[in-house]
């Protein structure tokens, strides 16, 4: 096989593996108790899945060894998902509060 079938398959191989993660989880086959919620969690695979093959075939283009871009890639793409999930935790975080520059509206008991 020619290198750079490997360096494709290398990159691309999380995310070819979604489908058959989805069907497991589906069938019950894996099963992290969380019953249909389970399905969830394929959001942040497939998150890191693009990051991975994202920056895999960035330092393919920049002519990386093989060993170092996965190892590179993998934590770009674990870093993505970090800041993806912390970028989510602050937008929540402000919902179902008042802001802090208006005082909260008192209910009128009749």
């Amino acid at each position: 096989m020619s290198a750079i079938a490997i360096r494709i398959i290398t990159a691309l191989a999380p995310l070819l593996l979604t489908p058959a993660l989805g069907w497991a989880i589906g069938n019950g086959t894996l099963n992290f108790g969380g019953g249909e919620k389970d399905i969830i969690l394929l959001v942040p695979w497939l998150v890191w899945a693009i990051g991975f093959a994202t920056a895999a075939l960035v330092h393919w283009w920049r002519h990386a060894g093989l060993g170092p871009s996965l190892l590179r890639a993998a934590v770009w793409a674990t870093g993505v998902l970090i800041f993806v999930g912390l970028a989510f935790a602050l937008l929540a975080f402000g919902r179902g509060r008042p802001p802090l520059n208006r005082p909260a509206r008192r209910a009128i008991a009749s």
